[in-house]
């Protein structure tokens, strides 16, 4: 019975976390650029899945490395204070890394270039996610 409870526990508590990564990584950092730059902010989206913002990014820089940098700097804030103990706070630190994930991923199979930072983007938000 209690393995039961934790499930459906889990089950109750994935979507909020999953809006609130799809918000932290696709949102936060764009709307923070434009804060601090005094850039345009252009909301792409916003639904019951997502909201995404687009500010003037750098061309130099793959279109993810901003979602897995705040997908790090959170999933080490859960770690410092001791949240990966819960359902939730792992739960919260395996969305962050398949959120972050997708950027990298997508380039990847649409147009067939690996590149090195895409490779790695890869790897570290493989490795976030069996964090």
């Amino acid at each position: 019975m209690r393995w039961t409870r934790l499930f459906l526990l889990g089950l109750a508590s994935i979507y909020p976390l999953y809006w609130m990564s799809q918000f932290v990584l696709f949102f936060l950092p764009a709307s923070l650029h434009a804060l601090f730059q005094r850039l345009p902010l252009t909301v792409v989206d916003i639904s019951y899945l997502q909201a995404t913002a687009v500010s003037g990014k750098s061309d130099s820089l793959p279109a993810g490395i901003e979602s897995l940098l705040f997908a790090m700097l959170f999933s080490v804030a859960i770690w410092y204070l001791r949240g990966d103990k819960f359902l939730t706070g792992g739960l919260a630190i395996v969305v962050l890394g398949q959120s972050a994930l997708l950027p990298f991923w997508s380039p990847l199979c649409w147009t067939g270039r690996v590149e090195p930072l895409t490779i790695s983007g890869l790897i570290m938000a493989t490795g976030l996610m069996f964090l």
